[in-house]
């Protein structure tokens, strides 16, 4: 997919309605906490939550073996009556199904995706079929922030221009482009490299995130990265939050966000550092894989999704 900032989408989700039923599936690690703040509020929103036998399922470490997960998975790709998929956790697992799914369905009748952490792997590989999706909260997760759950709900019922706080950084680069965003979780972007689901870069704005790594493991899936040229062609980037990095050695003489920013030193182009995105309590949602217009500010970021 070389020149993507040209690519349009082959067809956009439609805005949900009250009552629109929305899936909550697993496709990763088994249920550790409560995800039932998170189906409240999708009632209070007026969807009617459905949840899958794979949510409640466990099978050691994963939320039950992966023929359940490919086959609640695949079952909710092709129902007709679910408008959206909320994936319920990350964690890991999501790679162990992916390749097992019939997207065809899914193609001729798009419908949200929504995930963040091991999810990057569904988000990736929806994208590359020229369908946007979102990077947002799980359903464990949501219920968290007003403020970040009001974003994700709009985006749902269709509402295309957001502006979002950014933290003070002196690596945030101010200016406008127009690009579909990219990304997600730095590791998972990595472990993408050399399958169907590859990120595809080039003309686009990149997000990254990431959580509980060493600053050399950063640096090391950053170069990784580098090294596979997708850091080049990119129009734009986006740092999110960078969540229990540590360097227990004290080798690092910069910071984090110094050390990540270090690799686009040689681009000209808008970089906005500090998004509350990832895996914090604040996850500001963002759309992949759709004509995107970003303007960067010294504190704040807006933009505008072109979904009609």
């Amino acid at each position: 997919m070389k020149g993507f900032f040209y690519f349009e989408p082959m067809l956009i989700p439609k805005p949900l309605q009250k009552g629109d039923r929305v899936a909550i599936v697993a496709t990763a690690k088994r249920l550790e906490s409560s995800y039932q703040e998170g189906v409240n509020l999708l009632n209070t929103w007026g969807f009617e939550p459905i949840m899958y036998d794979s949510a409640n399922a466990t099978s050691g470490y994963f939320a039950g073996d992966d023929e359940l997960r490919i086959n609640d998975l695949q079952h909710a790709l092709k129902d007709e009556s679910i408008r959206a998929i909320l994936f319920l956790r990350g964690g890991y697992g999501t790679t162990r199904v992916i390749d097992h799914i019939d997207f065809s369905a899914f193609k001729k009748r798009p419908k949200w995706l929504i995930g963040f952490s091991d999810i990057t792997s569904i988000l990736l590989h929806v994208v590359s079929l020229q369908i946007p999706t979102i990077h947002g909260q799980v359903a464990i997760t949501l219920g968290r922030d007003n403020q970040a759950d009001d974003s994700l709900k709009r985006i749902l019922e269709g509402e295309e221009r957001f502006e979002f706080p950014l933290n003070p950084s002196h690596s945030t680069s101010i200016g406008n482009v127009a690009a579909p965003i990219v990304g997600g979780n730095l590791c998972m972007i990595c472990d993408s490299l050399g399958t169907p689901s590859e990120i595809e870069t080039e003309g686009c704005i990149l997000f990254l995130e990431e959580i509980g790594e060493e600053f050399y493991a950063v640096d090391r899936m950053m170069n990784q990265l580098k090294r596979a040229g997708k850091f080049s062609m990119i129009r734009g980037l986006i740092l999110g939050d960078f969540s229990a990095i540590t360097d227990r050695q004290s080798y690092f003489e910069s910071s984090l966000e110094e050390l990540v920013v270090s690799y686009f030193s040689d681009l000209k182009i808008p970089m906005a550092c500090g998004l509350h995105a990832g895996h914090e309590k604040v996850n500001y949602p963002l759309i992949f894989g759709c004509k995107t217009e970003m303007k960067v500010h010294p504190n704040s970021i807006q933009f505008r999704y072109h979904l009609k």
